[in-house]
């Protein structure tokens, strides 16, 4: 695996770089006041501010759901070290970038909870990539099995000249099933069941361009994308894919 320089992180600090995340409210449909009737139900309160080191600052990713056995502030600082080694690190710090974005879903919407510790080696890579891959191609305009799609068609029924899942990968993208179940990838190499070995999405709306790091999806061996819509030449890190013979 090819990867970019580690960052030392120590003795810098992103002060206040994640805002609490808005709690939101619980309607309760009740009857007209009576005796008998319950309490209105309220929202916990938003999580505190968590502080995290980085490179620079202020970043403004929202607090991220407990999950693990650390400490938010902890985990994020973590996952950025780790995924810093990924990606440019000015690249994450950038509101608005496919990077800044990936990293802000699986710290603060990511309900699959990755962790730095006990995610699976392969997972807790390509689940980032495979976000960064989302945002750099459009996925916000997917027109099958993104995230905010207005369908999913595992099959390819309604449109029988695109896109159609691997046999017991039929998720949405960005949702909380590992990222080979995700409809398009697909993970066949039995000693390595949690690795990303084929991307195939056409016809779909992609559009964009091919992010570097799926250099870091290093059991590769299929890719297909968007005929005539990416905008992008082929990442020339991409050259390290030993086993990619399909593209």
């Amino acid at each position: 695996m090819k990867l970019l320089p580690i960052v030392v992180l120590a003795g810098l600090e992103l002060v206040n770089c994640i805002p609490a995340i808005e709690a939101r409210s619980l309607k309760v449909k009740t009857k007209k006041t009576s005796p008998s009737s319950p309490a209105p139900v309220t929202s916990p309160p938003s999580p505190a501010p968590v502080k995290v080191k980085g490179k620079k600052g202020p970043t403004p990713y929202p607090a991220p759901a407990l999950c693990c056995n650390l400490s938010p502030e902890k985990r994020a600082e973590e996952l950025l070290a780790l995924y810093s080694t990924v990606s440019d690190p000015t690249a994450i710090a950038a509101p608005g970038t496919p990077q800044f974005k990936a990293l802000n879903w699986i710290l603060t919407q990511d309900t699959y909870c990755i962790c730095p510790d006990t995610t699976p080696a392969c997972e807790l890579v390509q689940r980032y990539v495979m976000a960064v891959y989302y945002y750099s191609t459009g996925g916000e305009g997917w027109t099958n099995c993104g995230a905010n799609s207005k369908v999913c068609d595992p099959a390819a029924i309604m449109f029988p000249f695109i896109l159609f899942c691997y046999e017991g990968a039929a998720a949405r993208w960005l949702s909380d099933a590992p990222s080979c179940q995700w409809c398009g990838n697909n993970c066949d190499d039995t000693l390595n069941s949690d690795c990303i070995t084929q991307i195939n999405l056409d016809g779909i709306g992609q559009s964009g361009i091919l992010p570097f790091e799926l250099q870091n999806i290093t059991h590769l061996y299929y890719l297909s994308n968007e005929d005539g819509t990416i905008s992008s030449t082929i990442p020339e890190e991409l050259g390290s894919l030993k086993n990619l013979s399909f593209f």
